[in-house]
């Protein structure tokens, strides 16, 4: 029963982040060792490590067999890529979640390989009425940090051109992504001054961002990017987990930012709702972007599918982001398995991976 419309509950089940598990095991606080599901496996607990490897059998008539073609499986939390990579070229492991530095080795190998757009890169603004930082409040200072930016330059020396140009947080490829926006921030320094200039600051401004160690390989293109057009950053070094909880706090930081394959799932997570990344939404501060948020909330069908396109638009110009591209999850199976790509897993669920 929920207290108020939610168009995003199905799809968020839908994902594998929901579950259906035994009051009872619940009540005991037994499910991280002797978890009682309704999956189609069960784990093995006496061949299973903890954190090294975890072993599973197929549930006996299970009433939906035959997504499920393997009868026993095995997963190994192998975070090294490197470590990861050398286990699957040894035997040990048929699915990886690939590195696309490995991307020549997988085809020499002759392994599947699976790729599809899964978060997007560049600088996320949490200052869009300039409380922060004045400047970032005039949307053409915005659209200038968009112009400053190559995105395909920086997509191939530090994404290995795995992913795709565009400066649009909907996913390349679904439904509401337009291609026909994607030029509207062609790389231009020149157009990016003029802005600035336009907006009263001829000579840039100043800003301070944080950089975490998974950050700072996008931070020297970011670094020539911003002080080509006179933007001075000073950077605030810190570890990743601090990045997470306080990069918000800044006016704008470096992203990288999971995607979702539902629209109205984007807008909630990129825009209305709170999220770590974005804790004081602020859009109901712009009448026109609150108003197409309002229409979205209260159609359904083609009516709504509309609305979140002329969303995408409007943000689109008001340069709400300045995303560099998107990149790609990309995995390794060897040959007669296959795994589909779905966008908001990291990894697909187990109805992804299949014989063929």
């Amino acid at each position: 029963d929920l207290t108020e419309r939610d168009d995003t509950i199905l799809y968020f089940m839908g994902l594998g982040r929901s579950y259906v598990m035994a009051p009872s095991a619940i009540d005991a606080g037994t499910l991280g060792k002797e978890p009682v599901g309704s999956g189609p496996y069960t784990l093995d607990s006496t061949t299973s490590v903890a954190g090294s490897e975890y072993h599973f059998t197929k549930v006996a008539d299970y009433w939906d067999a035959a997504t499920y073609p393997f009868q026993t499986l095995a997963i190994f939390p192998i975070l090294d890529a490197t470590a990861r990579h050398n286990a699957m070229l040894s035997g040990q492991i048929n699915v990886n979640y690939g590195d696309v530095t490995n991307l020549d080795q997988a085809k020499q190998q002759g392994w599947n390989i699976a790729e599809r757009v899964s978060g997007w890169v560049g600088l996320q603004f949490t200052d869009h009425t300039g409380a922060k930082v004045e400047a970032l409040g005039k949307t053409e200072v915005r659209q200038a940090l968009n112009y400053a930016f190559d995105g395909a330059a920086i997509l191939q020396a530090v994404g290995s051109g795995a992913g795709v140009v565009t400066n649009q947080v909907f996913p390349d490829g679904g439904a509401t992504n337009d291609a026909s926006l994607n030029d509207m921030y062609a790389f231009n320094v020149a157009k990016a001054k003029e802005l600035l200039a336009d907006a009263g600051y001829p000579n840039g401004f100043t800003v301070m961002m944080p950089i975490a160690p998974i950050f700072a390989q996008w931070q020297p293109s970011a670094e020539q990017a911003l002080t080509d057009i006179g933007v001075t950053v000073t950077w605030d070094q810190m570890q990743q987990p601090d990045y997470q909880l306080n990069a918000a706090s800044y006016p704008m930081f470096i992203a990288f930012l999971a995607m979702d394959g539902n629209s109205v799932a984007t807008v909630a997570r990129q825009v209305t709702s709170k999220q770590w990344f974005n804790p004081a939404p602020d859009y109901a501060s712009f009448p026109e972007v609150a108003s197409i948020v309002d229409e979205i909330n209260t159609t359904t069908g083609d009516e709504q599918a509309s609305a979140i396109a002329d969303l995408n638009t409007k943000l689109t110009e008001l340069a709400w982001w300045s995303v560099w591209y998107q990149a790609n999850n990309t995995y390794y199976s060897v040959p007669g398995i296959t795994v589909q790509p779905v966008i908001g897993m990291m990894f697909p669920t187990l109805r992804y991976i299949q014989h063929g």
